[in-house]
């Protein structure tokens, strides 16, 4: 009887762990060449590097943003990219960088989560971002972004 209550005990302590943990993400190390994705992603967003910028996307990337109307804007790679050449033609001061970075991996994909701070003539605008990435036989590409402004 009493290894019968042991066993309840066990069995319905790992039930409570498993169900506390379920829907929630398992932590995982920084990724190396993830983090450098993320490091360049910033660091080549300049008129200069722009075209290197450009090589870290997947050529099918997509980037969807919600707009004030409750429309979502979906742009291609070059549609996007045009939009940044565009910008920085201006001859603007523009930078971007970001806070509160988090990311995961697994099976050679990964998510980035951040807070955003897009600046243009020391006019800065806060948002939220998402990237997503896969890992090919070059390294991580940037597969999709998604962003909003709050």
């Amino acid at each position: 009887m009493r290894n019968a209550a042991r066993s309840l005990a066990l069995t319905l302590a790992a039930v409570c762990i498993a169900a506390s943990s379920f829907g929630q993400e398992t932590a995982t190390l920084p990724d190396p060449d993830l983090q450098e994705l993320v490091a360049n992603y910033i660091r080549l967003y300049t008129k200069p590097t722009l075209t290197d910028w450009k090589k870290l996307f997947h050529p099918s990337l997509i980037v969807a943003n919600p707009n004030r109307d409750g429309s979502i804007t979906i742009r291609n790679l070059d549609e996007f990219y045009n939009a940044q050449e565009e910008r920085f033609a201006t001859g603007r001061r523009i930078s971007e960088h970001l806070e509160n970075v988090s990311t995961s991996t697994g099976n050679r994909i990964g998510r980035i989560n951040a807070d955003f701070i897009f600046s243009e003539e020391g006019v800065a605008k806060r948002g939220k971002l998402g990237l997503h990435a896969i890992r090919d036989k070059e390294g991580w590409k940037i597969v999709a972004i998604i962003f909003s402004y709050d």
